[in-house]
């Protein structure tokens, strides 16, 4: 880990949305919109469980969880975009892809968060790896094709979303959503994963 700044404080979160917020959060490479509310939604869903967060950047949203108590491992590679580099990790970030952080904590964890996943295979080849009853939290943008023209979302790949179905028990507990096209998600990976036509799961085999 490389601690060159401190993490933003709970109390230091805003209520509600404002240009401020979040032009002060984009400067410290935070692709999601970090509220109170967004971080007690978390806490709600999170409180007794054992968390995995995966494409964690900086480690903002993992440290926020531990300052409210929850016991959260973060997880990230070191991407130019996310400023981890340049800025250095404000928690305990392990430096691994998705799929080996699911590989090295299955068996440990109750949850799986990503915040804005980026469009790269890895989160829907690490579905294999992840047990049926591990709910999937998610932020980000979700591609909708029902729309004309189609809203073509920046986090993950078509095939996760085709992979994972919406966990109805805690989606119907959610309290909060994000604001603008970012979206708050609750699924679970399918039984069976469909095989993609450019992406091989020979390596889970």
């Amino acid at each position: 880990m490389n601690n060159k700044a401190e993490p933003i404080k709970y109390a230091e979160l805003p209520t509600e949305f404002s240009y401020e917020a979040l032009e002060k959060q984009r400067r410290e490479r935070i692709f999601t919109f970090l509220s109170k509310g967004l971080i007690d939604e978390f806490t709600r869903l999170f409180k007794g469980k054992n968390v995995l967060e995966a494409y964690a950047g900086r480690g903002h949203v993992s440290a926020l969880l531990h300052e409210q108590g929850i016991n959260v491992k973060s997880t990230s590679l070191r991407l130019g975009h996310d400023g981890s580099s340049a800025l250095g990790h404000v928690f305990d970030v392990e430096d691994m892809d998705v799929v080996t952080a699911v590989h090295t904590y299955r068996d440990w964890m109750d949850c799986l968060l990503v915040c804005w996943p980026t469009t790269d295979p890895g989160l829907y080849k690490a579905l294999n790896l992840l047990p049926l009853d591990v709910p999937i939290v998610f932020v980000g943008e979700v591609t909708d094709y029902s729309v004309s023209p189609p809203f073509l979302g920046g986090c993950a790949t078509d095939e996760f979303f085709d992979n994972v179905h919406s966990n109805e028990e805690m989606t119907k507990e959610l309290k909060y959503q994000p604001v603008g096209h970012q979206q708050l998600k609750v699924f679970n990976r399918n039984e069976k994963i469909k095989k993609s036509h450019e992406f091989s799961l020979d390596y889970f085999r």
